[in-house]
């Protein structure tokens, strides 16, 4: 049997062809830091998750970033074969969320310099540091031969640090010159932040309403743990996007404080696969990725997998995702992130999960069209009153025909009535069904004969009878011409005022 040969193109593989967003390092090095901190808490070196720290450091200045928690750390004595070891995590089969033993590589494809510090309690610091520039200009001389431990014994170097400030317990990762892409994105603590809080194992903001009974369902089927994340300093940790009121635009927002769906799936065994929910809102239209909270989304161990429409294809209309906003939570070890997280693997666990969310998929869709078409109903309510008291003003005005004043006072009969026949279906409050009723008595009362036999004389009444009745003809022409009766009457308006 031949020796098996592993060449040094592993290496670009894994730190290249593996990441797409650069993004992502934040998700894999936030997801190797939680697992450190639930060891340090397994191990009573801290108390309870409420004492987990993350700290997120972006240096715009000196171009560094570094993810440090306050995990267990790693033994000296295993803190190499930990670092160096490729694809082989001993995570795997454990209720640690990575598992395939690549992820703290992921920093490979977009620094110069990817650096690891860690300190198991009563040890020294140790740090190993990967020059990523030389191992770039080695692969690119690459011709074939040597294995890829050879590759990383040239880019690594290993060092015991001095105890100096460093934490008695903790890991770090820290990444020197991220380069440039996609408008510094690494660098950019906004959209950093932003990702952060949609990705990762953090809490509810106290203000969402929703949050607590959010919590106790999804806790009554399986474990969701919470971390603090901070970065630069800040006194205040990252949440989640999700608030009472979400914005489509500057000009229209939505609200999530109407009611929650709670979702529980079993799989075939009658075991609990997931549970999540799904918030209900009024469905104005598909949600704006800036909103931050669209799509029916998927977590394990409280991290994101893949992105907001990881479950679009159980809707009706793949575009009804993207008006939903919930999350579903996964407790089933069969349902397996793929190598980029970015989805899962496909085997029955994943094809019995998205058979059991069809029926909520089918619910939101169900809301969509109705809230849809009662939007419709309530907009046709709206134009039949703009109508109206359109038509009234125009009577008001004095400026046409009394042949022409009949029909605009049948015409607005005509558009209270249809208004009054669709506000049962539109689902109006009883105030706002009062105030209709209110302004639909004040148009009629505006239509009343005296009142417009009295108004019709004053537009044009400084002109001879004649004159009057050949301006009342033309403007007769001018509403019946025009596609738009308000800019028609605008037009009037000026006309009589010069007159």
């Amino acid at each position: 049997m031949k020796n098996v040969f592993i060449g040094k193109d592993v290496i670009e593989l894994v730190g290249n062809a593996m990441y797409l967003d650069p993004l992502t390092v934040y998700r894999e090095y936030i997801q190797n830091s939680v697992d450190s901190i639930d060891d340090a808490i397994s191990s009573g070196l801290l108390d309870s998750i409420e004492q987990s720290q993350i700290d997120i450091t972006i240096d715009t200045i000196s171009r560094k970033i570094s993810v440090r928690d306050n995990g267990s750390g790693i033994a000296k004595s295993d803190f190499l074969d930990r670092m160096l070891s490729i694809g082989g995590s001993k995570k795997r089969k454990t209720s640690a969320r990575g598992f395939r033993g690549v992820g703290r590589l992921a920093g490979l494809g977009f620094c110069q310099e990817l650096i690891f510090r860690t300190r198991l309690k009563g040890d020294d610091v140790c740090q190993l540091k990967w020059d990523v520039r030389q191992m770039k200009m080695a692969l690119s001389q690459y011709d074939g031969d040597g294995e890829i431990s050879d590759l990383i014994k040239e880019v690594t170097e290993f060092t015991t640090l001095p105890s100096g400030d460093y934490p008695e317990h903790f890991f770090e990762v820290e990444m020197v010159k991220p380069i440039r892409v996609g408008g510094d994105t690494l660098l950019n603590l906004d959209r950093i932040q932003n990702y952060i809080s949609q990705i990762a194992p953090v809490p509810f903001s106290k203000t969402f309403i929703l949050g607590e009974s959010i919590l106790t369902h999804v806790k009554e089927y399986g474990e969701l743990k919470e971390y603090n994340i901070y970065i630069n300093g800040s006194a205040e940790c990252i949440v989640k996007p999700y608030e009472n009121t979400f914005y489509f635009s500057e000009n229209k927002s939505g609200n999530l404080i109407k009611k929650i769906e709670p979702i529980c799936i079993e799989n075939l065994d009658g075991e609990i696969t997931a549970a999540g929910w799904i918030a209900h809102h009024d469905y104005q239209g598909a949600i704006p990725p800036r909103a931050q909270v669209g799509g029916l989304r998927a977590r394990i161990g409280n991290i994101q997998i893949g992105e907001r429409d990881v479950f679009s294809e159980v809707f009706p209309e793949e575009r009804f995702n993207s008006w939903t906003v919930g999350e579903l939570h996964i407790f089933d070890k069969g349902l397996i992130p793929n190598g980029r997280r970015d989805g899962f693997e496909h085997n029955g666990h994943l094809t019995n999960l998205k058979n059991k969310l069809l029926p909520h998929a089918h619910n939101v869709a169900k809301q969509c069209r109705s809230q849809s078409s009662l939007r419709n109903i309530r907009k046709r309510v709206e134009l039949a009153f703009y109508n109206a008291e359109l038509n009234a003003g125009i009577i008001e005005q004095g400026s046409v025909t009394a042949t022409m004043v009949e029909l605009k006072i049948s015409d607005t009969k005509g558009r209270l009535a249809e208004a009054e026949t669709l506000i049962p279906s539109a689902q109006y409050d009883d105030v706002q069904i009062i105030e209709f009723q209110n302004k639909s008595r004040a148009i009629i009362n505006r239509l009343s004969g005296e009142r417009t036999r009295k108004i019709n004389k004053v537009g044009l009444d400084n002109l001879p009878q004649s004159e009057r009745n050949t301006y009342n003809k033309v403007f007769d022409l001018v509403y019946e011409c025009s596609s738009s009766q308000l800019s028609a009457k605008v037009l009037i308006d000026k006309m009589i005022a010069r007159l």
